[in-house]
């Protein structure tokens, strides 16, 4: 019984673990469905999605590019492919280096290899490129990353819009602008168009009531203003900007000529209305212009250029007159700064050599006409190089300021006088009659140097040397008469200065003397036809030489001996002084220290400087 029992508890017990390994199977293969029926509907949806989403990509009105990090074209969708004109097969799988569009030559090949590199975003970046067929595309490109779930970047999306039509849009609206600028250029032209297309008067006065659209559609699209006055009524049509230019209130839409006429400045408005009357009452096919002033509101005066042309009928009446108003107070302004800069000496505001010029032609073909004599006054300051050297460039320009005002005080205004540099002063004395009336002159321009000058301060006196050369009796030409004014102005030096001389027919044999010395000056220390003669100064006590002045001589091939006081004083002039003495030190010095070598130690040497 016992063992009985016992068989039917092992044949339970054997039951039982059937039963629970039956169920864990079942269980399993139940498991095992539902995951693979989960997976089957995962990777469906993934399918569907990737499906959808390149059917998106491909078919999008955006041009798609998909690249791997390392430069590999993964995506080029159809719109990328209709833009540039590349297939498929011509792109994707291969690097952007074997691609031209995409080459680094390129801005959108800079600007992907940029966002591989870097990792950098590009938004609504304007580029354009050349397709393939030669047609070329403005674009506007978005570059972003794509990461993977770690959010590390693994591919580099490119996103590009053709723009190429709102560019052409944009190109053809600017050259609209451009030709609504012109069009008030054209309106004249416009007006004797539609007289000839039109057989009656009626009919043409149709199409100008048309055209006054037109008028107000250019002056407010154009810079200058635009400005329509009917020859029948009198109506003067402004636009807006014409009113503004003026400064003329806005109002009515119309106003009379007069209200024109109350703006310009009385100086000028005479000529402005005999311009105009002048233009309307004689039929021609020119353009009116006239130039004039005009006081705003606020004081200032504005330049304004106005431009118009007419229509006349059969009996030459003017029907309609057309235009344009412009400011010119700026092109004024830089006119009048280049015409001082070209005729006036930035320093003192007095005329320069051009103006000179002009001045002596028309004062010459004068004194010609009416018999009479030009006196050209050659002033030179005294030592002026000194006050620049120990005072300052700036207080010797205040000086030379100073002056020019002092001097035109004492001329007249049919004189002239001009800066022609430095310290030297021309002044053209016209219509003389006598000396007499050059001598006072020149009296009164040297009594200026008698009273001391004052600067910033400082006290001190300046003196000038004036050279004098008349036309026709020295000279007809200004640069004949100024080079023998120059002469007779070193004259004056040579007398000590502070005085006035008339050139002279002897002086010309000065003048050839001292270029000639001048001439070979420059080339003497070069030659070495400087001497020193050394004399001896002697103590009477004992009878020895106690020391020796050098003495410069110069020995020249072709005028011979030269003594110091022929050249010495051009030398200064000239500015060779430098060298003669730098060259008279050294040979004294060499001169010295081989007497001394020689035993003679306590010798010394003197040279002036």
């Amino acid at each position: 019984m016992q063992a009985v029992t016992l068989s039917f508890i092992a044949i339970a017990e054997t039951q039982t673990v059937f039963y629970i390994v039956y169920s864990v199977l079942l269980l399993g293969l139940l498991l095992a469905f539902a995951v693979k029926h989960y997976i089957s509907r995962r990777d469906r949806k993934l399918y569907l999605q990737r499906e959808v989403s390149e059917a998106i990509i491909e078919n999008a009105k955006t041009m798609v590019l998909i690249f791997s990090l390392e430069g590999k074209v993964l995506i080029f969708n159809k719109f990328a492919q209709e833009m540039t004109g590349y297939g498929r097969k011509d792109v994707v799988g291969r690097s952007i280096d074997e691609i031209p569009l995409l080459g680094a030559d390129t801005e959108l090949g800079r600007i992907i290899r940029e966002a591989m590199t870097e990792k950098t975003i590009v938004h609504n970046k304007e580029i354009s490129f050349t397709a393939k067929n030669g047609r070329k595309i403005y674009s506007l490109w978005n570059i972003d990353m794509i990461n993977d779930t770690g959010n590390v970047p693994v591919y580099v999306a490119a996103m590009g819009i053709d723009i190429t039509d709102r560019k052409n849009t944009e190109s053809r609206l600017a050259e609209s602008y451009q030709e609504l600028e012109s069009l008030y250029r054209e309106l004249v032209t416009k007006e004797i168009e539609l007289r000839l297309q039109f057989d009656d008067l009626n009919a043409r006065d149709n199409d100008l009531r048309r055209s006054e659209e037109r008028y107000r559609l250019a002056g407010g699209g154009v810079n200058d203003g635009v400005w329509d006055w009917d020859g029948k009524d009198g109506r003067l049509f402004m636009s807006k900007k014409a009113r503004a230019i003026l400064g003329i209130e806005a109002g009515e839409d119309f106003l009379t000529i007069e209200k024109w006429f109350d703006v310009i400045l009385k100086e000028d408005l005479d000529k402005f209305v005999v311009s105009l009357n002048r233009y309307i009452t004689e039929p021609q096919n020119r353009h009116l212009q006239v130039e004039y002033r005009i006081k705003t509101g606020s004081g200032d005066i504005k330049w304004i250029r106005t431009r118009g042309m007419a229509i006349w009928d059969e009996e030459g009446n003017p029907i309609r007159v057309a235009g344009s108003i412009t400011d010119i107070t700026e092109q004024k302004l830089a006119d009048e700064k280049i015409h001082r800069l070209a005729f006036f000496d930035s320093l003192t505001g007095l005329p320069n050599r051009a103006l000179l010029m002009d001045r002596f032609s028309v004062a010459e073909a004068n004194a010609r006409r009416k018999g009479k004599g030009i006196a050209v006054f050659f002033l030179d300051l005294d030592n002026f190089k000194t006050i620049n050297d120990t005072m300052g460039h700036t207080y010797g320009d205040k000086l030379l300021l100073k002056v020019g005002e002092q001097l035109r005080l004492k001329l007249r205004k049919s004189d002239t006088i001009a800066r022609l540099g430095g310290d030297e002063f021309i002044m053209l004395q016209t219509n003389i009659s006598s000396m007499d009336e050059v001598y006072k002159l020149a009296s009164r321009l040297l009594n200026i140097f008698k009273k001391p000058w004052k600067l910033d301060g400082r006290e001190f006196y300046v003196t000038a040397s004036i050279g004098i050369s008349i036309y026709p009796n020295d000279g007809t030409d200004l640069k004949e008469l100024m080079k023998n004014a120059d002469a007779a102005m070193y004259r004056a030096k040579e007398k000590g200065k502070n005085n006035f001389q008339v050139f002279t027919p002897e002086l010309n044999m000065k003048i050839m003397e001292r270029m000639e010395i001048e001439n070979h000056l420059r080339k003497a220390s070069e030659r070495k036809e400087f001497v020193l003669y050394y004399q001896p100064q002697i103590e009477l006590a004992t009878g020895r030489v106690r020391s020796v002045e050098a003495l410069i001589r110069w020995s020249d091939p072709h005028m011979g001996w030269v003594m110091p006081e022929a050249f010495i004083h051009i030398a200064e002039e000239t500015s060779l002084i430098g060298d003669i003495g730098e060259w008279v030190m050294t040979t004294a010095c060499a001169q010295l220290r081989k007497w001394h070598d020689e035993g003679h130690d306590d010798l010394k040497i003197s040279v002036n400087l």
